[in-house]
């Protein structure tokens, strides 16, 4: 029997194709991570303590009506907290996007700005890698008495180790008052499927546990006299402070270094303020003059007349 061989691969066909290796950008590594961690955008964290004269009553309505406002409209994150209050002290744990912090400060200091007083921020922690909580709650807390006493001309290093501290409690605070939280709603779910009852409001829980003698998260609690201590640390900014910076944007130094001709100071942060003619109304430079279109025309006019122009 004959073999036929079969048809000879052509030439082109034998070679191997080589492919171009796909180029991931920054920005595609940031939407593929983003997109792993179920985002939108980067979630940011705040850490603020301040003296308040709201009741207790007042002051978990004023932040609640906080928390609703900020997220209502477009959110990409939407703000989360947990609120720790006292009698005349409060600390707070906000969560979400910059944009939703932004609103939450904005509105915070435009509608209880005469109730809160020297409200200090401990710390600002950005891109963090998951949330306390995906709701906001509350809780009232009686600390215990520290018999320490607080030095209120400390150093920065010292300083420093009490604002570790307050946030360290702070953090175990809130895992453990989330976990109870957690528990509580796992179990009121289960009474509510065999009894057909509606589920009651997890703020009204915070209100109910949060009246019995001792506290039950009495350990994690900053004292008093700690809060005391940081509201007046010379070395904490206020939040009014740390809110301006999201209004303000800051000219380095040494960028006049690395370009050339050198910048001049062109921000037009009063571009809004009154109507700008796009050909006429340009922003002058500080030591030059700008020469209009009919103005520079006649110049070159006469120029061209006197014969001062060459070709």
């Amino acid at each position: 029997m004959r073999r036929y061989k079969g048809k000879k691969k052509s030439k082109e066909a034998s070679r191997q194709v080589v492919l171009e290796p796909i180029r991931r950008s920054l920005y595609d590594v940031v939407q593929t991570n983003l997109k792993i961690a179920k985002r939108v955008t980067y979630i940011h964290r705040l850490l603020y303590i301040g003296e308040h004269s709201f009741t207790p009553r007042e002051i978990v309505e004023a932040m609640e009506k906080n928390y609703k406002l900020t997220n209502t409209g477009y959110c990409t994150e939407p703000l989360s907290g947990i609120l720790l209050y006292y009698a005349n002290h409060f600390c707070y744990i906000a969560e979400g996007s910059e944009e939703a912090l932004h609103k939450h400060l904005s509105l915070l200091f435009e509608h209880e700005s005469e109730r809160l007083e020297n409200v200090r921020l401990l710390s600002a922690i950005h891109h963090v890698k998951a949330r306390f909580w995906n709701e906001w709650m509350s809780h009232f807390g009686r600390p215990a008495e520290r018999v320490e006493e607080f030095d209120s001309n400390s150093g920065l290093e010292s300083s420093m180790m009490y604002v570790t501290e307050c946030c360290e409690r702070l953090y175990k605070f809130a895992n453990a008052f989330i976990s109870d939280q957690l528990k509580a709603r796992a179990k009121r779910e289960e009474e509510s499927d065999s009894s057909g009852d509606d589920k009651p409001d997890v703020a009204n829980l915070q209100r109910t546990r949060s009246l019995v003698e001792r506290d039950p998260y009495y350990e994690y609690l900053p004292e008093v006299k700690l809060l005391r201590f940081l509201i007046n640390c010379e070395y904490l900014k206020t939040l009014k402070q740390y809110h301006r910076y999201y209004e303000h944007i800051g000219q380095s130094k040494d960028f006049s270094l690395k370009a050339w001709p050198a910048p001049k100071n062109f921000i037009p942060y009063d571009v809004f303020d009154e109507e700008y003619d796009p050909i006429s109304d340009l922003p002058s430079v500080e030591g030059q003059d700008i020469v209009k279109e009919e103005e520079l025309g006649s110049l070159l006019s006469a120029s061209i007349q006197t014969g001062q122009v060459e070709d």
